[in-house]
């Protein structure tokens, strides 16, 4: 079975400044914004694992909020 990697990305309406946030090999998907504005809660499934993450909005001070 193959995969392909999913990744979460931030982009204008216009298809400008496209940005890889998350930039792994394991697969990243669902993501929800924060009522702020300043998070995105989202679903990473790697190895057949899958957890639940947060993470600034610019992909930095990423965060499992579950546990195996």
């Amino acid at each position: 079975v193959s995969y392909f990697n999913k990744e979460i990305v931030i982009i204008n309406v216009d298809g400008t400044n496209y940005k890889n946030i998350t930039n792994t090999t394991c697969r990243e998907f669902y993501p929800r914004w924060s009522p702020d504005g300043e998070k995105i809660l989202f679903m990473t499934t790697c190895e057949s694992v899958s957890d639940i993450f947060t993470m600034n909005v610019d992909g930095t001070n990423r965060k499992r909020i579950t546990w195996p």
